[in-house]
């Protein structure tokens, strides 16, 4: 009776594949000019993060903006400017009660 055996499976590698370039973040248009006490909601790696975050907050009635300093290029989710500590604990407390993030006052100035 005759043998019958199978060709040797090859297995062919997979075309390289190329990804393509990532294009660059898009400029956060609602930069923190002004120095002040702020409540921060978060700090972030991509600005299209801290965008989505800054416009929730916003659809709430809060005035939010976006701060980065050149030492860490982090997107910082700012509420304010408010007039003082005092002020920006009311505020903090005041967004965890209606939206359920947490925040926490900070005096910000955007050249540090």
């Amino acid at each position: 009776m005759p043998v019958l055996t199978r060709p040797a499976l090859t297995r062919k590698s997979a075309p390289p594949t190329h990804k393509a370039p990532t294009a660059p973040a898009p400029a956060v248009d609602n930069t923190c000019s002004n120095a002040g006490w702020y409540v921060q909601l978060g700090a972030f790696g991509r600005s299209s993060m801290a965008t989505d975050l800054a416009k929730l907050i916003k659809s709430r009635g809060f005035s939010t903006c976006i701060g980065t300093l050149p030492q860490n290029h982090l997107y910082r989710v700012l509420v304010g400017p408010v007039p003082n500590r005092i002020a920006a604990d009311t505020v903090t407390q005041r967004i965890a009660n209606l939206t359920k993030h947490q925040g926490y006052p900070q005096y910000w100035s955007p050249v540090r």
